[in-house]
This record gives C-alpha cells, sequence and structure tokens, in this order.
C-alpha cells in the first residue's frame, strides 16, 4: 500500500510539473533536445522485480541522489524492470541528463546576445530542465512496482536475463555503466551462454550478508561475458562526480614469451583528474584480459602523464599491477609488478605504448 501512495504521489508530481508550467504559460521543459548528443557513456538501470517490498523506497531514492551527481552532460539513463524468473526484461524510461560540456558552455556564452533577443539562455534554463528530469525519473522508478508481473515461483537466473538484453550493451565507442539493483540469489552458472557485455561496469546492490561472499564469484562470472564488476554490497556504491574528459588509446605490449598483446585503454577523468569507470581491455585468443583501473590522469599543453593501478589482473597472475604512461599523442611507459620478478628473473614490467584513438 505504501509504495502504491509513493507511486501515486510521483505521477501526480509529474502532473503538478505540467501544471505549473502551464499556468506560467510556458511548454515543458524540453529535455529531450539532448538526446544522442553524448556517445560517451551511458547509464543502464536494472531493477530485479523480485526484491520489490511494500514499504521499501529506499533503493529508488539511492538511485536518483547518485545518479544525479555523477551524470555527465547529455549522459543518457534508461530505466529498466528485470524479471529474472522469465529471463526478459522491459523498458519503462529512458532520458538524457540536461547539461553542456565546457566547451558547450564557452560557445553559449560566447554567442549571447547573437539573435536570442527574443530566445532564452540555454544555460538560464537548465536548472528547470534538470528538475523536469528527476520528475521523470522519479515517476519512472515508482512505476516499477506496478509494471511488475506475477512471479512463476522458478528459479531466477540474471546472467540470462542481461543476456537477453544485450544489444544495449554493444554501442561502439561508448561505456555502458550498468547500475543493477537485486539480492542475487540465483544460479551463476552460464553454461551454453554466449553474451558480450563489451566491457560494461556493474555496481550492484541490494546484496545481503549471505550473498557478499560471493563478490568474487560474481566478479569472475561477468569477466567470463567481457563485464567489469566494480561494486558488490548492500548499498550502492557509486562514486560521486561526473567525468570531464574521456581518452581511447589502443594499446600494445610484448610479454615474456614475445607475443604481441593489443587491446584499448579507456580513461574517464573527472575534474581533479581522478579516474573514475576507467579499464584496460586485453585481446588475446589463449587468455583475453580485463581490468578496471584507479589513478589519476594528469594533462598539460606538453603532455599526458597517467599514475594507475589495476583492480584487476593484466600482464599477471597478480592484481595491483602499476600503470605509468607518459607522452601526447603516443604514450610510452609500463606496466607490471616492479617489485616481482619474472620467470627470467627479470622485473615483471612491460613497455607499453598506447597511441591516441580518441580525446574528448
Amino acid at each position: 500500500m505504501i509504495i502504491r501512495t509513493i507511486f501515486i504521489t510521483l505521477i501526480l508530481s509529474l502532473s503538478v510539473v505540467s501544471s505549473a508550467f502551464a499556468f506560467l504559460g510556458s511548454s515543458l521543459p524540453d529535455i529531450a533536445k539532448f538526446n544522442g548528443k553524448n556517445n560517451f557513456r551511458q547509464t543502464v538501470v536494472y531493477i530485479d522485480q523480485s526484491v520489490m517490498r511494500e514499504g521499501e523506497t529506499s533503493w529508488a531514492k539511492r538511485i536518483a541522489t547518485k545518479l544525479e551527481v555523477s551524470l555527465m552532460p547529455a549522459e543518457k539513463v534508461t530505466i529498466m524492470l528485470m524479471d529474472a524468473e522469465r529471463y526478459n526484461v522491459k523498458e519503462i524510461w529512458s532520458g538524457a541528463w540536461p547539461g553542456y560540456t565546457a566547451a558547450e558552455v564557452r560557445e553559449i556564452k560566447d554567442n549571447r546576445g547573437i539573435g536570442s533577443f527574443f530566445s532564452k539562455d540555454p544555460l538560464d534554463t537548465l536548472t528547470e530542465e534538470r528538475a523536469f528530469f528527476k520528475t521523470r525519473l522519479g515517476s519512472s522508478l515508482g512505476q516499477i512496482y506496478s509494471k511488475r508481473d506475477a512471479s512463476t515461483n522458478e528459479p531466477k537466473n540474471i546472467m540470462f536475463t542481461l543476456a537477453s538484453d544485450e544489444a544495449r550493451f554493444n554501442q561502439i565507442g561508448m561505456v555502458t555503466r550498468v547500475i543493477l539493483y537485486s539480492d542475487m540469489e540465483c544460479e551463476m552458472k552460464v553454461k551454453d551462454l554466449s553474451v558480450d557485455f563489451s566491457n560494461a561496469i556493474f555496481y550492484v546492490f541490494g546484496i545481503n550478508s549471505k550473498q557478499l561472499v560471493q563478490k568474487k564469484e560474481w566478479g569472475k562470472t561477468l569477466l567470463s561475458a567481457n563485464g567489469l564488476l566494480a561494486s558488490f554490497s548492500k548499498d550502492l556504491s557509486l562514486p560521486a562526480g561526473s567525468p570531464q574528459k574521456v581518452y581511447h588509446y589502443s594499446i600494445e605490449y610484448t610479454n615474456l614469451v614475445d607475443n604481441v598483446m593489443l587491446g584499448d585503454m579507456i580513461l574517464m577523468v573527472k575534474q581533479d583528474g581522478k579516474m573514475c569507470d576507467s579499464y584496460i581491455n586485453m585481446r588475446s585468443v589463449s587468455s583475453p584480459r580485463a581490468s578496471l583501473l584507479t589513478g589519476f590522469v594528469d594533462e598539460s599543453r606538453e603532455n599526458i602523464q597517467v599514475k594507475a593501478k589495476s583492480v584487476g589482473k593484466l600482464t599477471s597472475l597478480v592484481k595491483g599491477e602499476i600503470v605509468e604512461l607518459t607522452g601526447k599523442g603516443v604514450l610510452t611507459g609500463f606496466i607490471g609488478h616492479p617489485e616481482f620478478n619474472a620467470e627470467n628473473n627479470q622485473p615483471a614490467v612491460f613497455k607499453v605504448t598506447a597511441t591516441t584513438q580518441s580525446y574528448r
């Protein structure tokens, strides 16, 4: 009953917002104009309908709060209802967070006064556009409860359900950030499942104490499908701050047996230079590797300096490898464990070349 009331309240709130704009003689804020303007990252939110409980709404508040402080300008957000018993998902709503990049803001300011006598300044309407976005977001989260299907009481499978939505992950050149609200109480086996999450980064929450011990195994399971587990906890652990710059490099290094390893490095960097949702993916027929990165990027006119550490394994079987690179168009440096020795009694580090593919 409580959740139904909240749902009705959210719908009424949307109606109130619509009426308010009508009263003021203006149309609803045009947030659709931001659609398709950010091809750097998208956020997809999956809500496991089996964890819906009467009176529990903290999950919706956490999602809305965390998104507001971490979205990039014009980043697409999609709200999905997940039915892991039937292995299907249902899109509830999608919209782009109103905002402009630093370059766009400069351009808008430079063009102020040019043919804009009868039009509003785009920067002046951001507050109402963001308020409208948040109202639509809250409404869509409220609809999750009312749109859920009756339980079949069959075992659920998160991996098979996500696989049914695989096409959503395969956006060329775009990082997919996944927020998954679920208790993850289901089978992890993915036998006969062929799916590619395209290095999507998963933030899973709603986990009970019994399932928390499965974090390592879920990390392996997602990695087997080219997914990267960033967080697996009871509460939503989403880094605050949105990326301001995005770097894409192709990387190359030669391993101990003279095999040339090729891959990609995506660096998403916040205003303070700190990385978020960044990773390296190494392509290899025998043992492909991928890992999230933590660290900093320092950019000057002369060069870019990368100092990072891998969360997982890349060139060895030990986590926490150091990545240090310096350069401009082409970065050079090393990756590995300087304090370890390899089989030939040489430091377990490898020279790396990173070539710029794109910079935004």
